[in-house]
């Protein structure tokens, strides 16, 4: 197409060619014509000789322009289609406008991150703020440096979370990526990004250990042999290995608590994993505290030589392998306390009452895998079923 120069016309002679020309700015800072083939689009012409197609429509309720393209690079047939598009089917385009304010507004990760803290963190328990502050220096310091929020992708996330499992375990790696997952959930719901578009829904989390390990009552005596011989060159550890069998109380629980939490029979755990709750403290397990010289009542009763909580990696690392329990860990201690309480027969109610489980369908697992004696009343049913038929 022929390119017109608005200053070679009069206004007449544009109206005679179909062409409008907008009166304002007119020979001054840049001149637009109009095509009729399409109202709405027309073409801008600047003083520096740019020419370039363009479309004015109301979209949103509001005046918008979109600029198509130079005009020296595209067709004017091609221009006007791609107008018509725009103006009919305004949805399906993206706004060049609104996108370049995004942009300039949107934060980066590292800043929102910052923002995201600040409003969260608050409701989190101390021990949660303490655990989650760790994992963000060690994993997300420095992490998606200079990407916007709204920009962080699939590909970015898939990287860093493979970096993230170099660094750390696999149960470590996810806890990181469940926090960066968080994050762009909020930044989606304070829209900066748009809904639907959190690329950690397309990244596969490590996989986890389904099954629950119990200890028969045959490891259980190899466990208490390995418990007696390192009791005097692990002698805290070994107390506290052997409170978390007593009392079916989680790790840390036990290993950090203080001596104002003791209180006879009772131990009041402070903080722990579904809030404060209080433990019965049956006779062996006091006997074991007996053995502790008390100190004062902010002490750690299980103190380092720091004046921290003791550390239980070491010591439990050389009893497991001593005893040939190479799969088992602190934690599945509490697992065979509540298995053997469903063995007992334990009422549920009182079950999660022990082990301080926020719903009962928790504790409710543990009836589902404690089978053991469910083999010897079979096999006592198939005994009576052959004398019977004999």
């Amino acid at each position: 197409m022929k390119m017109i120069d608005p200053k070679e016309f009069v206004r007449g002679e544009l109206t005679r060619l179909n062409i409008a020309v907008e009166q304002e700015g007119f020979g001054r800072y840049r001149s637009t014509i109009w095509f009729k083939e399409q109202p709405g689009f027309g073409l801008r012409k600047y003083p520096t000789g740019r020419e370039v197609y363009f479309i004015q429509s109301r979209m949103d309720g509001r005046q918008r322009s979109i600029t198509i393209c130079d005009a020296r690079l595209i067709s004017f047939q091609a221009a006007l289609d791609i107008a018509r598009r725009c103006i009919y089917q305004p949805e399906q385009l993206p706004n060049a406008a609104d996108t370049r304010k995004r942009k300039r507004s949107t934060p980066l990760f590292q800043d929102f991150l910052e923002t995201y803290w600040r409003a969260i963190s608050p409701k989190w328990k101390p021990r949660t703020l303490a655990t989650e502050t760790y994992y963000r220096r060690k994993y997300l310091t420095g992490a998606f440096d200079k990407v916007g929020i709204d920009e962080l992708s699939y590909e970015q996330v898939q990287a860093w979370f493979i970096s993230s499992n170099r660094m750390g375990s696999p149960g470590a790696a996810n806890r990181a990526f469940d926090r960066v997952r968080a994050v762009l959930n909020k930044a989606e719901e304070w829209g900066l990004r748009d809904a639907g578009t959190n690329p950690c829904a397309e990244v596969e989390k490590n996989k986890r250990r389904k099954y629950m390990r119990f200890l028969s009552e045959v490891e259980f005596g190899q466990l208490g042999t390995s418990l007696a011989k390192y009791s005097k060159k692990f002698p805290l550890q070994v107390i506290v290995i052997q409170l978390l069998l007593t009392t079916g109380c989680r790790r840390d629980e036990i290993r950090c608590m203080k001596w104002t939490q003791v209180n006879g029979t009772r131990l009041m755990v402070i903080d722990g994993k579904t809030g404060d709750r209080t433990v019965q403290l049956c006779a062996d397990a006091r006997l074991l505290l007996s053995c502790v010289r008390r100190g004062k009542p902010d002490d750690y009763v299980f103190a380092c030589s720091t004046g921290g909580p003791t550390s239980l990696e070491k010591c439990w690392k050389v009893i497991k392998e001593d005893c040939g329990l190479f799969d088992v860990r602190l934690h599945d201690l509490r697992h065979s306390y509540a298995s053997r309480a469903a063995r007992l027969g334990v009422p549920l109610p009182v079950s999660k009452q022990l082990l301080g489980h926020v719903r009962i369908e928790n504790t409710a697992i543990y009836t589902h895998y404690n089978d053991e004696h469910l083999i010897e009343i079979a096999n006592s049913i198939s005994e009576l079923i052959d004398e019977e038929m004999q």
